[in-house]
């Protein structure tokens, strides 16, 4: 996601209050519509054209926005909610898992 991504991300990530504990909640909502108009998801590692770590897509969001106090759970959660799976690379020999996407045509 570094440089030379085929996406731009938003700037402004909106904040929004849990009723239940008070503590700020990331929307990351425009985060993932961006990631959507460029890549979609896959379940089948042979279809995936990008693979990110959880760190990696932390990073780009803190780059653009860095008074953001987004958590890695957060991206994570956000990424399980929209249908990316997250899974060891194939023939990969460390336990690093990542993020399969498929770039959309």
């Amino acid at each position: 996601m570094g440089n030379g991504s085929p996406f731009c991300l938003p700037v402004f990530i909106p904040i929004r209050m849990n009723k239940e504990t008070d503590k700020e909640v990331q929307d990351l909502s425009i985060f993932i519509d961006t990631l959507l108009s460029v890549f979609k998801p896959t379940i089948e590692a042979q279809q995936a054209t990008h693979w990110f770590t959880t760190e990696e897509i932390h990073a780009q969001i803190k780059s653009i926005n860095p008074g953001t106090s987004i958590l890695l759970s957060n991206v994570y959660e956000a990424m399980i909610a929209a249908g990316f799976t997250y899974q060891q690379q194939p023939g990969s020999i460390s336990l690093n898992c990542k993020w399969m996407l498929i770039e959309k045509q």
